[in-house]
């Protein structure tokens, strides 16, 4: 994704000063830019559309697998594996941990 900000409002935001104005800039403090230099933009990638038809076909498997987890807390028959947890938060803090470095 790539985001496209030449009114420089994110910077202002941010309390970031703007980038100097160019030279060809009128007495009002506006540039004589063409239209098409100064509109924001935003672009995804094919990667997105990809990602939310992924989530879009795994959503009828995934509100199966939450009915059958639902059903099987309230009869009292869902068993938690203390290993796999722990397991799990181990592997994510050291995921966690190096990918920060």
């Amino acid at each position: 994704m790539r985001i496209q900000d030449n009114s420089n409002v994110g910077t202002a935001a941010l309390g970031q000063t703007a980038p100097a104005q160019s030279p060809n800039s009128t007495a009002k403090g506006s540039t004589t830019q063409s239209s098409s230099q100064t509109a924001d933009g935003l672009e995804l990638s094919n990667l997105a559309g990809s990602l939310s038809k992924i989530m879009q076909s795994d959503s009828a498997s995934r509100a199966q697998r939450v009915s059958q987890l639902t059903a099987a807390v309230r009869s009292g028959t869902y068993q938690v594996d203390p290993q796999a947890v722990s397991r799990a938060m181990v592997d994510h803090i050291v995921s966690t941990s190096q990918s920060a470095q």
